[in-house]
């Protein structure tokens, strides 16, 4: 079982090829797409440009393309992508960190069906809350690198995820009413080590960088450190 994973860099995806991996699949590659507007409604944007680096920490190959704006250039986009790293690297199987996002996955879905391939989502149908928890106890480090929610503040870009900070996003979801996983925008995340890393990443020059009522953190590189470091 060989699978291409959609890889943003991010919890959700990074977890989910966790799960694959532990589950039997073969990682061909990972595939990043970066979306060419940061409010894009199927694609990761923040950091993403720096999933190279991690995908160097764990060792496995990495695709990268840029897409086009417009929801339906991104898709067709997305279709090509998808059909040349499923060639280039092998691959009947496409691995999403989607978890409740219907729009998401209906499209990736059709998609992948569309390319012959089988669409997996280990993480889809699972209570937000729990997924956070899982991802911090099987001892990831996670970074919060994008807010746009009420009840979200500045002082949460760059903060890790950790057992209080989870419960706190938690409490602060059910009060405002987002999504405590942030699938529709209002929590996006970077991930910096985890069991899967042979070396963890480090980042250059971070800094929050707020307007009006969201903001995203914004780095000047990435490299790899040592565990120990």
């Amino acid at each position: 079982m060989r699978a291409v994973v959609l890889f943003s860099g991010g919890k959700d995806s990074v977890y989910a090829l966790w799960c694959v991996a532990h589950q039997g699949y073969d990682v061909g590659c990972l595939l990043t797409l970066l979306p060419a507007e940061y409010d894009s409604w199927m694609f990761h944007r923040p950091l993403a440009e720096w999933t190279s680096v991690q995908a160097q920490a764990m060792g496995f190959p990495h695709v990268m393309r840029r897409l086009p704006a417009g929801n339906e250039q991104e898709l067709s986009a997305f279709k090509t992508s998808l059909r040349a790293a499923a060639k280039e690297h092998g691959g009947d199987y496409v691995v999403s960190g989607v978890i409740r996002s219907s729009f998401q996955k209906r499209r990736i879905d059709a998609v992948s069906e569309q390319l012959g391939l089988k669409s997996v989502a280990p993480l889809w149908g699972k209570t937000a809350g729990i997924v956070l928890r899982e991802i911090v106890e099987t001892g990831f480090e996670v970074v919060v690198s994008a807010v746009a929610a009420r009840g979200l503040e500045e002082h949460w870009i760059g903060r890790p995820l950790t057992a209080k900070s989870v419960e706190e996003l938690r409490s602060l979801a059910d009060r405002y009413g987002f999504d405590v996983a942030g699938e529709g925008g209002e929590l996006e995340t970077f991930v910096l080590d985890g069991p899967m890393f042979k070396r963890r990443v480090r980042l250059l020059g971070a800094r929050a960088f707020w307007h009006r009522d969201s903001g995203h953190l914004m780095v000047t590189g990435a490299y790899l450190a040592d565990k120990s470091q």
